[in-house]
């Protein structure tokens, strides 16, 4: 049995066939970044210095270049890095938008060597996504040949627009509308309220 890196551990339950009928997209979606130079640091980057932040999300997938295909030319991330273990017979590779860390937490794709599909349990939620126009994105997306399960328009009990859209391998992604009146009022109110979002 192959050995895997601690964060590519292989979990103990059964594998469940996912993300069947999914294929290379074409190049569409969301608009893909082009790659960042840091040729100067940000300010941005100098407020990092010191400070805790989230790196990454960690996805297993069954299929590695089927997952790079649909985060950098359905949902327009960029490919930042990739790297193979052959030791340990894993792949892996971080996805992101603009440049990644340490302005933007970003996605690690591991493929664990001859692992095709994992069973998603009932605990991960999503995954969540500003967009400027939640039913401009849904409509990209869908023309690249990603797969929409919740239509832009507004989550129950508020205003905010969000969407859904599913990955390759079953994980669900949250596209938010960022001047959604909801959402730009809840980012600044110290209320502490049940939030809908989170029940999706």
């Amino acid at each position: 049995m192959p050995r895997t890196n601690g964060g590519g551990r292989k979990p103990d339950s059964p594998t469940l066939v996912s993300g069947e009928g999914w294929a290379s997209v074409p190049s569409a979606g969301l608009a893909r970044q082009p790659p960042r130079r840091h040729a100067q640091q940000p300010a941005s980057r100098r407020r990092h210095n010191g400070a805790m932040r989230i790196l990454h999300t960690m996805l297993r997938v069954g299929d590695l270049q089927r997952s790079i295909d649909f985060y950098t030319q359905v949902l327009g991330m960029q490919l930042l890095r990739r790297s193979e273990n052959p030791e340990y017979q894993y792949s892996l590779a971080f996805v992101g938008y603009d440049g990644g860390n340490p302005d933007q937490a970003e996605i690690e794709l591991t493929y664990n060597w001859g692992t095709t599909a994992y069973y998603m349990g009932t605990a991960f939620g999503h995954i969540a996504i500003a967009v400027p126009d939640a039913h401009g994105a849904c409509e990209r997306i869908k023309a690249a040949g990603g797969q929409v399960t919740r239509e832009a328009g507004p989550v129950k009990g508020g205003t905010t627009v969000i969407a859904f859209v599913t990955d390759p391998d079953g994980y669900k992604i949250e596209l938010i509308q960022t001047k959604s009146t909801t959402y730009e009022e809840s980012r600044h109110s110290e209320v502490k309220n049940t939030d809908p979002l989170r029940s999706a």
